[in-house]
């Protein structure tokens, strides 16, 4: 039987991540915004963002393990997850990761929560940045609470900060925890890899 899930490949996801990157560019140069490089982390920004976001990945991760959280709907999640990425390689997660990381938190954090904070107030503007986070994430309902969790907590993060580097090193770093467990790891989540079937019906295309 045919699988319902494509496993993606670099080449797939390369145009979209890159054109998320330069809108995040382009809004953030024609945007305001409050924050900085470092903000008020300094030189301590890069590094405290990458334990940030290892540590962010381990909370979910036991998080997930909780006895309220319904774990049928975790599992099919974890299982689309890889198999729409069991074929990347280290390079490819790198790659994906330091884009996601860059183009998203400059478009999402950078650009559209900077303006909502100073166009309504700052936790309007999380709330309202971490929903569209959320939504671009769209693949289940549950992918959406969750990466809309994960904005929100993105997005305090470069609020108290005030460093764009904090919250771009933290999401990147949370990707590639992420991406380690979904498709080298998969054990971990009570998957197998060798599973050549799916859940969730997804589509070829996207």
């Amino acid at each position: 039987m045919k699988p319902l899930y494509r496993s993606l490949t670099l080449r797939d996801v390369l145009p979209s991540a890159l054109i998320i990157t330069i809108l995040g560019l382009a809004a953030c140069y024609w945007l305001p915004s409050v924050w900085t490089l470092n903000g008020r982390l300094g030189w301590a920004a890069a590094p405290l963002g990458a334990v940030s976001g290892v540590l962010l990945y381990g909370i979910c991760f036991f998080a997930t393990q909780a006895p309220m959280i319904n774990r049928l709907s975790v599992q099919q999640l974890n299982q689309t997850l890889h198999q729409l990425f069991r074929n990347f390689s280290w390079r490819d997660i790198l790659i994906v990761s330091c884009l996601a990381g860059v183009g998203e938190e400059l478009l999402v954090r950078g650009a559209l929560q900077s303006w909502l904070s100073d166009a309504i107030n700052p936790w309007v503007g999380i709330l309202l940045a971490s929903l569209v986070f959320g939504l671009m994430h769209y693949l289940s309902r549950v992918y959406v609470i969750v990466t809309m969790l994960l904005g929100c907590l993105f997005g305090i993060g470069l609020y108290l900060s005030q460093s764009i580097i904090y919250v771009v090193v933290a999401h990147a770093a949370y990707d590639v925890m992420a991406f380690f467990i979904i498709v080298k790891r998969p054990h971990m989540l009570g998957l197998d890899s060798n599973d050549e079937t799916s859940l969730l019906p997804i589509r070829d295309r996207y």
